[in-house]
């Protein structure tokens, strides 16, 4: 699909070599699937705070700056194509000459991602994918292909969870001494865990971890979780 000549388009690979230089461990079809679900949600400035969330704990390097004005580039251009009545929009994903493994599997982090930005933006929304309306059929065929390119096995092993009033999502590499370290963290703070359910995709990879609590997460205790080895982005969610 081709954007009309009044609305600019996205350079993939560009935006991925400069997410790259920055230090940036988050795939870029995730970002741009998290800014377009909180765009849809909540506009431009949900969709800036749910990239300040995401690259938080990010080890940025002296590239930092020029990223700073590609992701502000990502939002205004993805805004625009949403917009757009040519229906111009697409996700910004590898292009069709790169391996199906990879253009799979960009997509579906491309969904995890707008699930994200949809339920950290709008959790009102997120709870839909429970109650049933149109809006929560919607997620849910997300949900699904966030799935895709898993084996049997590797599916069961993904986040299937009901919402809770509270919860946290966050994103870690698949690597010993996570869940120690994060437990103990909520506990140190006296943050009681409900439920805990984590997901990987390969071995060593990232994986999702989606975490039910008895009460509201502080903004201090949600920056220690962030702050945390192994741990890629945290997002704290209230349904």
């Amino acid at each position: 699909m081709t954007p009309s000549s009044a609305t600019p388009s996205l350079d993939y690979d560009r935006l991925r070599e400069s997410l790259a230089a920055a230090g940036a461990v988050v795939a870029l079809a995730e970002l741009h699937g998290g800014v377009c679900g909180a765009l849809c949600a909540g506009g431009p400035a949900a969709a800036r705070r749910w990239l300040a969330d995401s690259l938080d704990d990010a080890e940025l390097g002296a590239s930092a700056a020029a990223l700073s004005d590609d992701l502000e580039e990502l939002i205004s251009t993805s805004s625009k194509m949403l917009e757009d009545d040519e229906l111009t929009f697409e996700p910004l994903l590898p292009s069709d000459d790169s391996p199906l493994a990879e253009q799979v599997e960009a997509l579906a982090v491309w969904c995890q991602g707008f699930l994200s930005g949809v339920g950290s933006a709008a959790p009102a929304a997120a709870r839909s994918s429970v109650e049933g309306d149109a809006v929560g059929e919607i997620l849910r065929d997300f949900a699904e292909i966030s799935r895709a390119g898993l084996s049997d096995d590797e599916a069961e092993g993904q986040v299937e969870a009901d919402f809770a009033p509270h919860m946290l999502y966050v994103t870690n590499q698949d690597k010993p001494g996570f869940i120690g370290r994060f437990g103990a963290t909520l506990a140190g703070a006296g943050i009681n865990i409900a439920t805990f359910h984590l997901g990987r995709a390969a071995q060593g990879g990232d994986a999702i971890c989606l975490v039910s609590v008895d009460e509201n997460v502080p903004e201090d205790v949600l920056a220690m979780v962030r702050t945390l080895p192994l741990v890629v982005q945290a997002t704290a969610l209230a349904f």
